[in-house]
């Protein structure tokens, strides 16, 4: 496992319990984009989602899913995760142990990746990107929630730079929307939409492999 895997992994079991006791900041946004997920989803399809957390998205999206695989870093946060399963009877999710940078690739396996709230947290997102690329099926779906800093203002930019640098948030890789839209497109994606809510710092972009 990369050393800046091993580092998340530490900082997000650190963080486990608190982050699964945080209530959703903006429910209606929230919402809003899970209607739009499902939007794309179908009874047969099979979802793949990087940084699964505690299972909070996974277990929304399970009941219109026929399977779900859900990887996290974090065996602390998976815990939770599958807990959270068992007291809500979902069976059809499969919380992995596994960081997206080395994960197996099966070519054109999945019908649908779910990366919110990660894209901006891998040292090595490009290669990613292309991986995901190659996990998809054709026509597949790539759901995109991702902070974009180097598009924010320079004192929220300092800001979370030294909240990283001392431990209190995790390291977040600087890219402008543009970048982010830009590298999609570059390793194969077609932009089908995208938005940014008002109340978010966050960019929610659903891409698709062509056919």
């Amino acid at each position: 496992m990369p050393a800046s895997v091993k580092h998340a992994e530490k900082f997000w079991n650190r963080m486990a319990k608190r982050y699964a006791q945080r209530p959703i900041s903006d429910r209606k946004t929230f919402e809003k984009k899970l209607k739009i997920i499902t939007s794309y989803m179908y009874p047969h399809i099979r979802v793949l989602e990087i940084g699964c957390g505690t299972g909070t998205v996974a277990l929304k999206l399970a009941p219109h899913a026929a399977h779900i695989r859900a990887l996290d870093v974090s065996s602390a946060m998976l815990d939770i995760a599958r807990e959270k399963a068992k007291q809500q009877g979902v069976e059809n999710i499969s919380f992995e142990h596994q960081d997206v940078v080395s994960m197996p690739i099966e070519s054109a396996s999945e019908d649908m990746v779910v990366a919110l709230s990660v894209l901006h947290l891998l040292p090595h997102k490009r290669q990613v990107l292309a991986n995901l690329f190659a996990l998809l099926k054709p026509g597949g779906v790539l759901v995109s929630n991702t902070f974009c800093l180097a598009s924010e203002p320079w004192w929220l930019q300092a800001g979370v730079k030294l909240l990283s640098r001392i431990g209190l948030l995790p390291r977040i890789n600087h890219f402008t929307q543009q970048q982010l839209l830009s590298e999609f497109e570059e390793v194969g994606f077609e932009v089908v939409s995208n938005w940014q809510p008002e109340a978010s710092r966050a960019q929610f972009t659903i891409l698709r492999k062509p056919l």
